[in-house]
């Protein structure tokens, strides 16, 4: 399996973070503004997330 490139993000352009996501800007963003929220725990799709991990998800939006 590949080395993850989401694994590797450098701190300091993490803008929020909880206990099971991290968010930070696009840096090639396709619109102003572009926010990626991005989950810890490696996942094919929404639909995989855990039920604390989709309040997680939900919140970090809020707060992005």
């Amino acid at each position: 399996m590949p080395a993850c490139t989401l694994c590797a993000i450098k701190h300091e352009i993490i803008v929020v973070h909880n206990a099971h996501t991290l968010t930070i800007r696009d840096t090639l963003p396709v619109s102003p503004g572009h926010t990626l929220i991005i989950p810890k725990r490696h996942i094919a799709s929404i639909f995989e997330a855990q039920s604390e991990e989709i309040v997680a998800l939900w919140n970090a939006l809020q707060q992005a």
